[in-house]
């Protein structure tokens, strides 16, 4: 079994091997990529905050899909993305959540997001 990093309310399938398939209300990965290259705005993007999480520069992004991609137009998510350089190269954390319908309220998965956020403990491993 591999390490799924999706979360939910409930119960989740894992999600097929090397697909973009969300099963999970909440996402979060490691891409190995420079944190400055993505933390930069996006189309779509509305509200951010610059911060720290775990000591590391952090940005919130809020927003919404500005053209039809992985999710249909329109749809609105919340963003976190932390610097790992420090621990991994150039490797960013992805934590997210995307209004896709789940069976909780996007507010309440946004909240879950935020305080998930909040505890992320960064380790060199």
């Amino acid at each position: 079994m591999s390490d799924c990093g999706q979360f939910g309310p409930a119960p989740l399938d894992e999600p097929a091997p090397a697909t973009d398939e969300r099963t999970g209300v909440v996402s979060a990965f490691v891409d190995p990529v420079a944190f400055e290259q993505v933390a930069e705005p996006a189309p779509g993007d509305g509200a951010r905050e610059e911060t720290t999480i775990d000591g590391f520069p952090a940005v919130r992004v809020e927003g919404a899909q500005e053209a039809e991609g992985l999710y249909p137009e329109g749809t609105a998510y919340v963003r976190w993305l932390v610097d790992l350089s420090e621990v991994r190269g150039d490797a960013t954390l992805f934590l997210d959540t995307y209004d896709l319908g789940y069976d909780i309220a996007f507010d309440q998965a946004v909240q879950v997001l935020d305080e998930m956020a909040q505890t992320v403990e960064v380790s060199d491993g």
